[in-house]
């Protein structure tokens, strides 16, 4: 059985996660044997960001070479809540190689580094859903560039050598970039959500939830573009309150976020990421 390298990095987390991480780190090790390299948390789970019930488990992991197909889709069975019943809204798990880790080349037919092999996530009451990096199709480029850009300053070793060791760092254009399509993903999933708002249903919970994250991630990438520094969404709306005073709805995003209660407008959300992606250099999207 394989141990976490080093279960501070975890003290901060409910007991029941941090039991599912270490899990999750046995079935990896088990299934991907010496070919494992480095095993990374990132996201709100390495800090007290984390919120039981409303933030994910983010897991990349890297392997020295590929295996074949069948071997990923045993590892995700494995993985998936049917199996391992993730406490966390949602497993969202990515399998790199080394050499893709490493290489900052942008591939044939991408807008951005860091090829995966495979992207897995799986929660309760969801399908799973897994892209394997030779089927195409995948989710958008820009959430892997910022998930690493991210966790080199974020995220903690579980598993093998120091993530800035493993994962090369992006430039600065690369990253910004990134967090313009990201922006610009959310104004599109925030502009289905509300459009003809007042001939429709109110927004589900879960699509709620998505208007939440659209502000706050605006808010963590405009930080990130202004001061070049990484934290939490909650972290982020924090210095966006005090950068620029105008904009309410991030006030209660936070609000929302931090009491599990209440709704935002989704309009005015709309409106804030427009503005957002207007104050950041570079195109509106790719």
């Amino acid at each position: 059985m394989m141990a976490v390298t080093n279960r501070d990095d975890l003290a901060h987390l409910p007991l029941a996660e941090r039991e599912y991480v270490e899990a999750v780190s046995d079935v990896l090790k088990n299934t991907l044997g010496d070919k494992l390299a480095g095993l990374y948390l990132f996201g709100s789970a390495t800090s007290n960001a984390y919120q039981p019930g409303v933030s994910d488990i983010d897991i990349a992991a890297v392997i020295t070479s590929t295996f074949p197909e069948c071997t990923y889709l045993d590892l995700t069975s494995r993985l998936s809540h049917t199996a391992l019943p993730c406490p966390a809204r949602k497993l969202e798990f990515v399998l790199y190689t080394q050499e893709s880790a490493r290489n900052l080349e942008t591939r044939q037919n991408s807008h951005f580094p860091f090829p995966y092999e495979l992207n897995f996530n799986s929660s309760e009451g969801i399908k799973d859903y897994l892209d394997l990096a030779n089927k195409g199709g995948g989710q958008s480029e820009h959430w892997f560039v910022l998930d690493i850009a991210s966790g080199r300053y974020l995220g903690k070793a579980l598993y093998g050598t120091d993530v800035k060791e493993t994962f090369a760092e992006p430039d600065w254009t690369t990253v910004q970039r990134a967090i313009s399509s990201g922006i610009w993903w959310y104004r599109r999933k925030v502009s289905q959500i509300t459009r003809n708002e007042k001939l429709t249903p109110p927004p589900t919970v879960e699509e709620e939830k998505e208007i939440i994250d659209a502000v706050l991630n605006a808010c963590r990438g405009w930080r990130w573009t202004e001061t070049e520094v990484w934290g939490s969404k909650i972290e982020g709306a924090e210095w966006a309150c005090e950068f620029n005073k105008t904009w309410p709805v991030i006030v209660k995003a936070m609000e929302v976020r931090r009491t599990g209660s209440g709704m935002i407008d989704g309009l005015e959300a709309a409106k804030f990421l427009h503005y957002v992606q207007g104050a950041l250099p570079g195109p509106t999207h790719l």
